[in-house]
């Protein structure tokens, strides 16, 4: 099976080393928030990468408008078993990364709880987060114009793409995507992300994966295979594909068979029986998840195409198309 060159993608547009992991520290200890968190329930709302998601209350007041959060506690036996060092430095970053993130498309850190799991929690607003991931939402309100959802979701991978260090999320995929009551997705589950370092590669394989196939672009599923910007572009395609239609990217293939047919086959989502799809969103979709990493559009090509898009279609209402409804509006 061929392989792509994951140094000179991690490289690729760059002038200069970026920090390193080691470099990079937060500027301040997470603030410890035990003491005002509760949980409401034993089972879990949601479920992430090392952990799942409670949803908790506050007992104070010490934020008056937000009076539900979400914390997301480390399964026991990952910081148990032979791998434990690793998943214990994971979590650790997922905690040290998130707490110096700030945007409108990034969900937004409070602090930690240490009193739920092996170890501190990541604590999260929840208030106004009601309807659940981008898939709840659509299923709530599958009438809903989706091109705010695809520039949301870009918006939040530019942001983490332009940072310094830059940052590749890693497992982008709709249930990672959260939505405001008011309709904004955000980036969520940092548990995957990296911080671009071009001398510690995260190396991610077939036999060893921690993404979800059905996002993943067929350069990770070589031996060489390593996140990077350009997987998380590929992601970002099939999630959008996802958000659009509502079907899940290669829905009735099994792992082997998925990886398969991404990187032999060079299989991709059909167009055939997607009825409502604007043509230049197809075309980005397409070179979004090229089979090679290099020719995948950046993505702040990707913004400026879906805001053009947008622009396009926002003052048009929707059409009624029997019992559906373009997504993008009347000349889809």
């Amino acid at each position: 099976m061929e392989t792509v060159s994951q140094l000179t993608s991690l490289l690729r547009g760059q002038q200069s080393r970026v920090p390193s992991q080691e470099d990079w520290a937060p500027t301040e200890t997470p603030r410890d928030v035990s003491s005002f968190v509760s949980k409401e329930s034993e089972h879990p709302v949601g479920f992430g990468a090392f952990g799942d998601v409670y949803k908790c209350k506050w007992k104070e007041s010490i934020i008056a408008h937000k009076k539900t959060v979400a914390i997301k506690v480390m399964r026991s036996f990952l910081a148990e078993n032979e791998d434990k060092e690793r998943n214990i430095r994971r979590w650790n970053r997922e905690i040290r990364l998130w707490q110096n993130l700030s945007h409108e498309n990034i969900m937004p850190f409070l602090g930690i709880a240490k009193q739920f799991g092996p170890l501190p929690s990541p604590v999260s607003y929840h208030e106004h987060f009601s309807p659940g991931t981008a898939k709840d939402y659509l299923n709530l309100h599958p009438n809903v114009n989706r091109v705010p959802f695809l520039l949301g979701i870009a918006l939040g991978l530019q942001y983490l793409h332009g940072h310094q260090p830059q940052i590749i999320h890693g497992d982008l995929k709709p249930v990672n995507v959260l939505v405001t009551d008011w309709g904004v997705p955000c980036l969520t589950d940092f548990g995957m992300s990296r911080v671009l370092d071009d001398a510690t590669l995260w190396k991610t394989t077939a036999g060893s994966s921690t993404g979800t196939y059905q996002y993943m672009g067929p350069e990770l599923f070589s031996e060489e295979g390593h996140v990077s910007v350009e997987s998380d572009i590929y992601a970002y395609a099939m999630t959008s594909y996802e958000i659009v239609t509502g079907i899940v990217p290669f829905q009735n293939l099994k792992a082997q068979a998925i990886i398969k047919a991404v990187s032999i086959d060079n299989s991709r989502p059909p167009r055939k029986g997607v009825r409502y799809i604007n043509d230049n969103l197809w075309d980005l979709l397409e070179s979004c998840w090229d089979s090679n990493p290099q020719k995948r559009p950046f993505i702040a090509d990707i913004v400026a195409s879906i805001e053009n898009i947008d622009a396009e279609y926002r003052p048009l209402r929707l059409l009624s198309i029997g019992r559906q409804r373009c997504i993008f509006g009347q000349f889809c």
